[in-house]
């Protein structure tokens, strides 16, 4: 198997582009006969390219395995939670689907992003990742959910005001404080954690830089969502022209997300806290241009602070609803 080329570009502050291109390697280290890969499409939480142990894909591509520390009560506590949602008799099947298939535990090598850089082309780097087959710890088995997408776009919506809890850490609830007032979460109940738009005319991949993102303003949410469904997320003008293919239609992003909200207005069980929505739409695909026509996933992802529920989860429906409502604004606005 060949390498994977990936470029990575995003904006800093001043609007000016960013751009690296980042090489991973085709097969990863090998264990019970198992071959491991950087999971390359991952844009949020912790990854192999912030030093922190990063999660993996088998070489079929089609399960992820994600870090969960032994002995961590949150990873305990994911773990626990995607076993209870899926046997879950009261949580209807057109729901459940939102939800990853969990497979269960195995002990695999972490990528730790202790790799070697090297100067390529102009403002071009590469970065390969290494695994070490030394340390090893508790990855959760589960769907890898941009199998089947060959060139996905990606981002992850981080939903709800208020991402504390009583039964959380006084570190933990402070923490939360300031990260949902320093970003867009406690304004408008939702903030973009990552993002990755796939640009077919040069084949590469526009990723949203983290530091951005942290800073972003309410007012920078809506160009941004543009920019995820635009045939050039390059340009400074990003023309939205998948808006409708995308985000409306019969099978989009916002008749799959009403499903979620209809669910969240009576279920009573969970409390989501630092839960994330996942859309991940087929880029590059000229004849999925029509409502209904391009392949469309929406999933929710992160369990880690979901809790036994009390009542209607107002913080995630609210942040939900706001989130439908500007990406219900886009295509009004892209189609009339």
């Amino acid at each position: 198997m060949e390498a994977e080329s990936v470029g990575v570009v995003g904006f800093d502050e001043d609007g000016k582009v960013n751009s690296t291109a980042k090489t991973i390697p085709a097969d990863g280290p090998s264990v019970d006969g198992l071959v491991l890969k950087p999971a390359v499409h991952q844009v949020a939480g912790h990854g192999q390219y912030d030093g922190r142990p990063g999660p993996l894909v088998d070489e079929s591509g089609r399960t992820f395995f994600k870090p969960l520390k032994e002995g961590d009560y949150r990873a305990d506590r994911e773990i626990d939670f995607y076993g209870k949602i899926h046997q879950d008799e009261t949580v209807p099947s057109s729901v459940k689907k939102f939800f990853p298939s969990f497979y269960g535990t195995k002990n695999l090598p972490s990528v730790d992003g202790k790799g070697v850089i090297f100067v390529l082309i102009w403002f071009l780097y590469e970065f390969s990742v290494l695994c070490s087959l030394t340390n090893t710890e508790r990855h959760g088995a589960m769907e890898n959910l941009t199998y089947g997408f060959k060139h996905p776009s990606v981002v992850d919506i981080k939903i709800g005001y208020s991402n504390g809890y009583p039964e959380a850490s006084e570190a933990y609830n402070k923490k939360c404080i300031v990260k949902d007032q320093k970003t867009t979460s406690g304004a408008i109940g939702f903030r973009i954690s990552g993002m990755q738009i796939y640009d077919v005319s040069i084949g590469m991949t526009w990723r949203s830089e983290r530091k951005l993102l942290k800073s972003m303003s309410v007012d920078m949410i809506r160009p941004c969502m543009e920019r995820y469904v635009s045939s050039n997320p390059f340009s400074d003008n990003p023309d939205a022209a998948f808006a409708a293919s995308v985000y409306g239609g019969p099978h989009g992003v916002l008749a799959q997300l009403r499903v979620l909200e209809e669910w969240f207005k009576t279920q009573t069980s969970y409390s989501f806290k630092s839960t994330s929505v996942l859309i991940i739409y087929q880029s590059g695909d000229i004849e999925a241009e029509g409502e209904g026509k391009r392949k469309v996933a929406v999933k929710l992802v992160d369990f880690a602070h979901t809790l036994d529920g009390k009542g209607i989860d107002e913080n995630f429906l609210g942040g939900l609803q706001s989130f439908m409502g500007i990406i219900s604004s886009i295509v009004e606005d892209t189609t009339s």
